[in-house]
């Protein structure tokens, strides 16, 4: 490239993807703002790329020839918002990729080869909330520099097959996704986070004790696979509802409740008509905020009801419903769902006799249906369940 490109202070965007004789980091302008070099031969970046203020994209797919001193020069880019920069395999191009997103002034968005991550994380990810998604990933845990990161929000390790154990999870974390990794096994540690989403789809090596720990931890909700309600969960009936009526005489302004679920892959009945719910539509997982990629697969999703009604002194009233989206498991693989939940008793303050409440869960799915429920009331004792 002419040293006078330097010069073009009307350049703004630059492509050069698959100039395969392209072997120089091309002297562009300080004024750019697009820079596609993919599949080149570049093997270094200048250290004048840290002047180039006003880039924002920056791509650099399968550069296979990029050195290390490189990519710490590109850890210091912090203005450009997007950037895409692996190495590749010379012969076959294949590498794993990591997407990086964290919000300091602005929405930053990297995807690295997960080899890279080390070298090239910038410093503000460590002052920053901080999501990590791998993708088909072949390591066995979850490397140290990882649990380094403090403001880490949401980690997803989708179909990380090799993925044999989680250490301790980060306080921070608002996200576990784990779908189909089909090793794991165990988890080392407890989850403290009472507002984070778990999800072990798919996960069907996971040992005893991890099943107890994601069924038993505090958390948003849960999904995993398992073969029964755990006995931690004292208020338990088959099927899909479960009454229990409580002995206070003075109830709280709101009921807070814990429900586990067993969901089996069986032909049920899909009732299009019972539809008499308040509809707060919850979905399990923020899949819009995934990153998009050729190998990147999230299951079909089926719609689960929550309904609780209460009797007292004769008297029928409905507390609160809610609908959850879910994906679907794997066909023949019993799944736990879990989550928290609370209803408004304003109406239900009668300090005279007990209160009754029946609490429905349905799958309206046509190939799954609810074998067995288990229900935990929080902070609320005196309760005794229906025979």
């Amino acid at each position: 490239m002419p040293s006078s490109l330097r010069l073009w202070s009307c350049l703004y965007k630059l492509e050069m993807q698959r100039c395969r004789s392209l072997k120089v980091f091309p002297p562009v302008p300080e004024g750019i703002e697009e820079l596609d070099l993919s599949d080149t031969l570049i093997e270094e970046v200048p250290p004048w790329i840290e002047n180039l203020s006003q880039l924002r994209h920056l791509a650099m797919f399968r550069c296979w020839k990029l050195d290390n001193v490189s990519l710490s020069r590109i850890s210091k880019m912090v203005g450009v918002s997007c950037m895409h920069i692996t190495r590749g395999d010379k012969d076959t191009s294949r590498y794993v990729e990591v997407n990086i997103r964290w919000f300091s002034d602005f929405l930053n968005q990297w995807t690295l080869q997960t080899d890279m991550l080390q070298i090239c994380l910038p410093e503000t990810v460590y002052i920053s909330p901080l999501s990590l998604f791998f993708i088909r990933n072949d390591f066995k845990t979850i490397p140290d520099y990882i649990k380094q990161l403090p403001q880490l929000k949401q980690l997803s390790l989708y179909e990380c097959r090799s993925l044999v154990s989680l250490p301790q999870p980060q306080d921070s974390l608002s996200s576990l996704d784990a779908e189909n990794c089909v090793s794991l096994e165990t988890i080392d540690g407890s989850f403290h986070n009472p507002d984070i989403r778990l999800n072990f789809l798919n996960c069907v090596k996971l040992n005893h004790e991890a099943r107890e720990l994601i069924q038993t931890s505090v958390c948003k909700h849960a999904l995993l696979p398992a073969g029964e309600v755990s006995r931690h969960f004292i208020h338990r009936a088959t099927g899909g509802s479960i009454t229990i009526h409580l002995k206070e005489r003075h109830l709280p302004m709101f009921l807070k409740f814990k429900a586990c679920l067993l969901m089996i892959d069986d032909e049920g009945d899909v009732d299009e008509e019972d539809d008499d719910y308040d509809e707060e539509v919850i979905f399990y997982g923020d899949y819009d905020t995934y990153p998009h990629s050729d190998h990147y697969r999230k299951q079909d999703t089926m719609r689960l009801s929550c309904r609780v009604d209460g009797k007292q002194n004769g008297v029928t009233t409905r507390y609160g419903s809610s609908v959850h989206i879910l994906p679907t498991p794997r066909a023949f693989t019993d799944h736990i769902f879990v989550f928290e939940a609370s209803f408004s008793l304003d109406e239900c303050n009668n300090p005279e006799g007990e209160s009754e409440f029946v609490f429905d869960f349905k799958v309206h799915d046509y190939f799954w249906v609810i074998k067995e429920c288990g229900l935990q009331l929080l902070e609320l004792p005196h309760v005794h369940e229906d025979d």
